[in-house]
């Protein structure tokens, strides 16, 4: 009797030790489970991740330890509490084994990343305006101006005041030598004009304005001073 007490508290120790295994191992993992099947499964567990068909088939070993050594010592009452007990434990490994593992969470991180917009370009700077020549109606009052004023250098200084605030064409700076009938006073007139013309590349109709050599040749002189 004695005997038998001590094998039924050994028995239920063992199988109160594997029942808290399996409990163990089945935590999370019942969370996860999804349409088990009750059918018996193969305790070999070959098709199940290494570790856990280990501790399964370790488990097992145990089982079957328990029920040929310690439950048979039992007396009829005590052989049906732990064969009970076996049988949860049994149960409990099935579902372990169908059980599929909880997921892993992935570490791949998708990063979006937006494409670096290209570079503005520069804005080009505006063009520079183009020179305007003085209109036609100032034009005119500008040569009746320097004709009221023809006597010594009055005429040439309505000129310079004129040419301050404004530009001329070519045909324009001839109409001005003209009013001055003295070569000296041209050539004086070109110097404040010339560099005001906007169509330098008609100059050649300004030297046409003098009438000798000598004064052409300084007139070009003047134009290319001018332009330095």
């Amino acid at each position: 009797m004695i005997a038998s007490k001590y094998a039924y508290g050994k028995a239920c120790a063992w199988l109160k030790l594997a029942l808290a295994t399996v409990v163990l191992l089945i935590g999370t993992s019942v969370i996860f489970a999804v349409d088990i099947d009750n059918k018996a499964l193969n305790e070999t567990y070959e098709e199940l991740p290494f570790e856990r068909k280990v501790i399964l088939n370790r488990l097992t070993r145990k089982i079957d330890k328990l029920q040929m050594s310690y439950i048979a010592q039992l007396n009829k009452a005590e052989r049906y509490e732990a064969q009970k007990l076996l049988d949860e434990i049994r149960s409990l490994a099935q579902k372990l084994a169908a059980t599929p593992p909880p997921p892993t969470a992935s570490t791949n991180v998708t990063v979006n990343i937006a494409p670096t917009p290209a570079p503005r370009p520069n804005p080009r700077p505006a063009p520079a305006p183009k020179p305007v020549p003085i209109s036609d109606k100032d034009f005119i009052d500008l040569k009746n101006s320097i004709r009221r004023n023809s006597f010594g250098d009055a005429g040439l200084d309505v000129l310079k005041s004129a040419a301050d605030g404004n530009n001329f064409r070519s045909a324009q700076v001839v109409e001005l030598l003209g009013l001055f009938p003295f070569s000296t006073d041209k050539q004086k007139a070109l110097q404040i004009a010339y560099p005001k013309c906007i169509d330098t590349q008609n100059k050649y109709k300004i030297i046409d304005a003098f009438m000798f050599d000598s004064d052409k040749k300084e007139a070009r002189e003047i134009m290319e001073r001018a332009r330095d």
